[in-house]
């Protein structure tokens, strides 16, 4: 198994405080970098965050992943997880 795969966290374990950094994706093909994630505990709910470009003269930045203002990440437990994604209907 690849050495660059990592679960945030693992299936079914609750995200803990030690989790918290910063996350990437490697490309197997070129070996360069895809994507940068920050996983992040803030009064008391965590943010997933990415890393990207903000179009001013090649400037990066930090834009937190949400759907629709809905900005901290929700818990759900192991078997709504298995319905939507083993089968979703």
């Amino acid at each position: 198994m690849p050495n660059n795969v990592y679960n945030i966290p693992v299936y079914g374990k609750p995200i803990e405080l030690d989790d918290q950094g910063v996350y990437y994706a490697i490309n197997r093909k070129t070996g360069g970098i895809n994507n940068v994630f920050q996983l992040v505990y803030e009064d008391g709910e965590w943010y997933l965050y990415q890393l990207k470009n903000t179009g001013k003269n090649g400037e990066m930045g930090w834009v937190i992943l949400a759907d629709n203002g809905d900005y901290p990440l929700k818990n759900l437990p192991s078997e709504e997880i298995k319905h939507h994604f083993d089968k979703p209907e």
